[in-house]
């Protein structure tokens, strides 16, 4: 599969590079601030030491995208329904656990490994749960809606 390394110093596959202008159109700090034609790798990193929760940072009918943070210990499993998310992990690691139907888990629950510079796509109506090994794991989610 073909990469592709950005100017921000993040690996993409293809698919995902088709995300970049999206992504780089719409980041602001705040869902009210004025939207930037670019947010440079040095604020996002800033945004996201700063953050101590999930935050949203730009909102619009057909998606959003959110400053995702876990220390520690693992998130509580979540879904959201009718929205597709895509992760794009910028430091640290975690174990992204995924299951297709909420509820016990019979067999068809898949970890992922994920480390700075990977994509991961959960799908609507997918239960979830990041689980940072004990460490920090900071990611922009690109949820559409």
């Amino acid at each position: 599969m073909a990469t592709h390394r950005s100017t921000l110093g993040i690996v993409f596959d293809f698919g995902a590079v088709l995300l970049l202008p999206l992504l780089a159109i719409s980041l602001s700090f705040s869902a009210q601030a004025e939207i930037r034609d670019v947010l440079k790798s040095a604020e996002i990193d800033a945004m996201l030491a700063r953050a101590s929760r999930d935050t949203a940072i730009h909102e619009k009918p057909h998606y959003a995208i959110w400053l995702l943070v876990r220390s520690g210990e693992a998130g509580r499993p979540e879904t959201h329904q009718n929205i597709d998310e895509i992760l794009f992990v910028r430091r640290g690691s975690a174990v992204i656990s995924l299951a297709s139907t909420p509820g016990p888990v019979d067999g068809r629950l898949q970890r992922l490994e994920a480390g700075a510079g990977d994509l991961i796509k959960i799908p609507a109506g997918e239960l979830h749960q990041i689980d940072p090994l004990g460490s920090r794991f900071e990611s922009l989610a690109v949820r559409i809606l």
